[in-house]
């Protein structure tokens, strides 16, 4: 039988001047349902540029400067990989990077909802950036 804690709550509750005991039960959380989950899709983007670090600190600042914080809290964003951990297993390391351009790319985790306003965000940067392909799962991205 799990514990319950007794907290008296005067004036919050109040019904012609009684109050009333609310009581909190200790209760072991459940997982979540495959519906109530965040859909998350990732992204390949690339810059001309900036490679690595560099590049993930620039698409953290447009989106802040785009749609504020209030939005960047909203697109989750996460950070995957980097451009020299880019390749499909098995092969040369550098298959993704194209060296003769010096394009930098990495690989974002946002969420469902958030994948337009972090490609405009994107788009209207001071920097170059493309984002070059979208998926759902990350052996589609690279695959």
């Amino acid at each position: 039988m799990p514990k319950a804690l007794e907290i008296d709550i005067w004036q919050v509750l109040e019904d012609e001047s009684n109050y009333y005991k609310l009581y909190f039960v200790d209760k072991i959380m459940k997982a979540l349902k495959p519906s109530q989950k965040e859909n998350k899709r990732y992204l390949l983007i690339s810059s001309g540029k900036l490679n690595g670090k560099k590049l993930q600190e620039v698409v953290e600042k447009s989106i802040l400067d785009f749609v504020g914080v209030l939005g960047m809290s909203k697109t989750g964003l996460g950070w995957i990989k980097a451009e020299k951990d880019l390749a499909p297993r098995g092969a040369p390391s550098n298959t993704l990077k194209d060296t003769s351009e010096g394009k930098g790319k990495v690989v974002a985790c946002i969420n469902r909802e958030a994948v337009n306003s972090f490609r405009a965000s994107i788009v209207v940067s001071e920097i170059k950036m493309q984002v070059e392909k979208v998926s759902g799962t990350l052996k589609g991205l690279l695959g």
